[in-house]
């Protein structure tokens, strides 16, 4: 897992559970996976706040 931190640009948005309220969100977590050929690739990624 890598986590990326934004400069404070906004990279995505999103909701906070339980809220209505949609926020700007500046990072990210990418999930790394490892392939058969001793390589990795990203699984998925996702903004964070």
């Amino acid at each position: 897992m890598l986590n990326y931190k934004g400069d404070g640009t906004p990279i995505g948005r999103g909701v906070k559970r339980g809220t209505t309220q949609v926020e700007d969100y500046s990072n990210a977590k990418i999930i790394l996976q490892k392939d058969t050929s001793a390589s990795n690739f990203i699984l998925t990624g996702y903004p964070t706040k």
